[in-house]
């Protein structure tokens, strides 16, 4: 597998990349960031991407939503252009690996999502069931899935945050403050007509039918515990189980 290192540049940056040649030894590894040229320092200084904010960048939630999707963008173009390996880790810049699982995870489960008319990739995208949100939870919302490690095929994540750039950046919905970014990103992507982006998504019983079904045919559910991953920013939080969470069991429910 290749990985793209996606986010700001923070004292435990260095660890994360550290961490992903460790256990990944043979991966084309690429740091995607919007710090400002030379600010990276050495370390890993041929694998770093150092990407401009977008213009018209706004602030809060849609600064927030467009940095990701641009710096993740330049870092799946490069890394689909270097030919290496089929499939990419996207992981947040404060995220080091604890072991090589991603790989025999994502194998080990790719026949267990059916493709339909729901699909937008060939293969579905392995994402944490941490910060991947059960509508049944307590904040009775579509899903969205986790936006903060995904694992697939490059050309698919590629897809992903292309529709997204399309979608969002160039032509942002008329009221982006209203959902979180991982939620946009969701419905950026579900096939047209079955979703519009702009419509009112709060406690509605079909647009949490909409992304249960979209998100059932295009990703599979990683648990934290087995991806062998550890969060430098924010120690244990991986371990929490929040009742607005989608969990394992309930997945396969699905």
């Amino acid at each position: 597998m290749d990985i793209v290192i996606q986010g700001s540049y923070t004292s435990a940056t260095p660890k994360c990349i550290e961490s992903a040649r460790k256990h990944y030894p043979d991966a084309c590894i690429m740091f995607s960031t919007n710090a400002e040229p030379g600010t990276v320092g050495d370390y890993g200084q041929n694998h770093t991407l150092y990407v401009p904010n977008p213009d018209d960048m706004g602030n809060g939630l849609v600064k927030n939503l467009k940095r990701q999707i641009v710096t993740t963008m330049v870092g799946l173009e490069h890394i689909l252009l270097q030919n290496h390996n089929k499939l990419v880790i996207k992981v947040r810049s404060d995220i080091c690996f604890l072991n090589n699982n991603l790989e025999h995870i994502w194998y080990n489960g790719v026949e267990s999502v059916q493709p339909n008319d729901w699909s937008i990739f060939k293969t579905p995208v392995g994402i944490l069931d941490y910060y991947t949100v059960d509508p049944a939870g307590a904040f009775k919302l579509p899903y969205h899935t986790s936006d903060w490690l995904m694992v697939g095929d490059k050309s698919e994540l590629l897809k992903y945050f292309n529709n997204a750039y399309q979608k969002l950046v160039l032509q942002p919905p008329s009221n982006p403050q209203r959902y979180r970014p991982e939620q946009w990103l969701n419905w950026a992507n579900i096939p047209y007509p079955y979703w519009q982006a702009d419509n009112d998504m709060d406690n509605s019983p079909a647009a949490i039918a909409c992304t249960r079904e979209f998100f059932k045919h295009n990703f599979m559910l990683i648990e934290a515990k087995d991806a062998g991953i550890y969060n430098c920013k924010y120690p244990g939080v991986l371990a929490r189980r929040l009742p607005e969470l989608m969990t394992y069991e309930k997945w396969s429910v699905l």
